[in-house]
């Protein structure tokens, strides 16, 4: 409803959704939901949870909607996800584990920054990210 209101108040007649972290999860769970997304930008997002989780080694979120699983809605939406090449909260596995549920990922796009983790240096960085993300 958010969206609906901030949308028409703006008379938006479409989104682009952006989210860090497990926001950037929330931001692809919501794409799936919507017809009007036309670009989805995450930053270190446990886009694939079951992939997460195993990684770490914890109880699976066997009550939590995965985006993994909407990747065929999802696929046709033009995305950029930012990964941090030393990141051991969600590594980049996590992402391409995403990716590969996809029939057709040619819209979507990996951009792995080697020396960032979850934390450094994404908002200092965020101008120059913004500028390789999602094709507006």
């Amino acid at each position: 409803r958010a969206i609906d209101h901030y949308k028409q108040t703006l008379g938006a007649s479409e989104i682009e959704l952006v989210g860090y972290s497990g926001g950037g999860a929330m931001a692809a769970l919501i794409a799936a939901r919507r017809g009007d997304v036309v670009g989805l930008t995450t930053v270190v997002a446990p886009l694939d949870h079951a992939a997460w989780t195993r990684h770490h080694g914890i109880t699976p979120m066997a009550g939590s909607l995965n985006p993994a699983d909407y990747t065929a809605t999802l696929e046709h939406i033009p995305q950029t996800h930012f990964v941090g090449g030393d990141d051991s909260v969600v590594p980049v596995a996590v992402a391409r584990s995403y990716r590969a549920r996809m029939n057709d990922p040619g819209k979507t796009r990996i951009i792995v920054r080697e020396d960032y983790d979850h934390f450094c240096c994404w908002v200092r960085d965020w101008k120059t990210l913004r500028a390789q993300s999602v094709p507006r």
